[in-house]
């Protein structure tokens, strides 16, 4: 479908451009807020910690289990119970 990266990237200009037009103020305005919330930043900083330790880790058991702690934080985010 695509021959080039190029082609990827104008695709991907033209979808953002799109969005634009359907953003409304009010939106913004509330995403904004719910950025600035503990419920937003928690499960974020806690993904970015969880991530970093994975990167470094080489024990295969502490590696299995921050795996297995991103995808209950993944899972909590997108509300499905286990």
């Amino acid at each position: 479908m695509y021959e080039h990266g190029h082609d990827m990237l104008d695709v991907a200009k033209s979808i953002i451009k799109d969005y634009k037009k359907i953003v409304t103020q009010t939106y913004l305005e509330w995403l904004t807020v719910f950025m600035d919330t503990d419920e937003y930043k928690e499960p974020i900083n806690k993904y970015i910690e969880l991530s970093k330790l994975l990167k470094d880790e080489n024990d295969k058991d502490k590696w299995i289990e921050l795996l297995d702690q991103i995808s209950e934080l993944e899972d909590r985010n997108k509300n499905i119970k286990k």
